[in-house]
């Protein structure tokens, strides 16, 4: 392992879209036009046959209209801006082939010292090969929400303004044979369901229903204190869910299968990830038992900005294991405190669904400790 740190500047934008998905579109093409390199990357996609499943690109446009309506006209929008096809625009074509090394948990009031319902996550990837945006999303006829975006148009995670939060990880079987390749990616379901679901229980009634290919972990929270841990692959879900009488009063997922239909994946993950993600679990879980029933915003962001293997925080982005973002979502106060890199070296930010950006870019330190040793 390589430990010779060294610290990058960059930079974080937060981007408010209103109107019709077209109109919000356009001004992401207005918004980030002079920026060569990124609309290059952004624009570059070519369909494959082969590759995608699809016998053609209209099957793809037919696909994402059924379950996120509205994001095709979103895409054009920004494809008549920046002057390319509809065809060309990469995300149609990042569906089957998703990674991410990312840790997160839930817990009901009744373990919290203030009794308000906390979701936490830590995004960890690299941070050269991220958007670094936050949009808060109002548009016409869907619910709005604020999250990461993957590609522009998909979610990572959000809270919506009924107050719905979905997070997400790898499921870390990312070898495993894959039967079906007509399909969604995870970012665009989790767009679909905070645009369109009030609660955990709308949210999985759809999800289910969803051909979501890749490996992925999904944690749901409402308000009411509904949660539910899903794990899907290929077409294929597990679900657990917990309300406020359950025995038990926290979820959590790191990048490692845990629900019964999904264990038989575990073989699949490569062999870094089979040591690593469960003892991050394991770790959240520690922490959430010697805390309740008292725990609080300052445990939970203490665990977030720790090295590990002693807390969640990563330095190596160069293996895709360093943390681009963490989140810390109070359902009880509709708000999320946002640390943009990683929170060992960065401040943390207030943001709601309706509260007016401050900022607008948001300047982050991120440390690299060179290349993880993955073997």
């Amino acid at each position: 392992m390589n430990n010779n740190m060294k610290e990058v500047k960059a930079e974080f934008g937060h981007i408010i879209l209103k109107g019709s998905p077209y109109d919000s579109g356009w001004k992401l093409g207005e918004l980030l036009k002079d920026n060569e390199n990124f609309i290059k990357f952004l624009t570059s996609g070519k369909f494959d046959k082969n590759k995608s499943g699809f016998e053609d690109f209209d099957e793809i446009l037919s696909m994402y209209n059924k379950y996120c309506p509205g994001i095709n006209d979103e895409i054009q929008g920004f494809a008549d801006k920046v002057d390319c096809s509809l065809e060309s625009v990469v995300y149609y074509h990042y569906s089957m082939d998703f990674q991410s090394n990312c840790s997160h948990f839930v817990m009901l009031p009744s373990i919290t010292e203030d009794n308000h319902l906390y979701v936490a996550r830590s995004y960890e990837w690299n941070y050269n090969e991220e958007d670094r945006l936050l949009f808060t999303t109002k548009l016409d006829g869907k619910m709005a929400h604020i999250g990461f975006s993957m590609l522009l148009f998909g979610r990572y995670e959000g809270l919506n303004s009924h107050g719905l939060c979905i997070t997400t990880s790898g499921g870390g079987a990312y070898t495993a044979p894959i039967l079906n390749k007509r399909g969604i990616s995870n970012t665009l379901a989790v767009r679909a369901l905070l645009e369109n679901c009030k609660n955990v229980k709308e949210a999985l009634e759809n999800l289910i229903k969803m051909p979501v290919i890749p490996t992925q972990n999904y944690l749901m929270c409402d308000k009411s204190g509904h949660i539910a841990l899903v794990e899907g692959i290929d077409c294929k879900f597990d679900v657990k869910e917990l309300t406020l009488e359950s025995q038990e009063q926290y979820l959590c997922s790191t990048n490692h299968p845990t629900l019964p239909k999904m264990t038989q994946y575990y073989k699949y993950l490569h062999k870094w990830l089979k040591s690593n993600s469960p003892m991050r679990h394991k770790l959240i879980t520690n922490t959430i038992q010697q805390n309740k029933p008292e725990i609080t915003p300052a445990n939970i962001k203490i665990l977030l900005s720790t090295e590990i293997p002693n807390g969640l925080c990563a330095y190596y982005h160069s293996g895709s294991f360093g943390t681009v973002w963490s989140m810390v979502f109070d359902l009880t106060l509709d708000k999320v405190d946002i640390c943009f890199g990683p929170p060992s070296h960065n401040e943390w930010h207030n943001f709601s669904v309706d509260k007016p950006d401050t900022g607008n870019r948001y300047p982050a330190i991120f440390v690299d400790k060179g290349i993880m040793d993955l073997s």
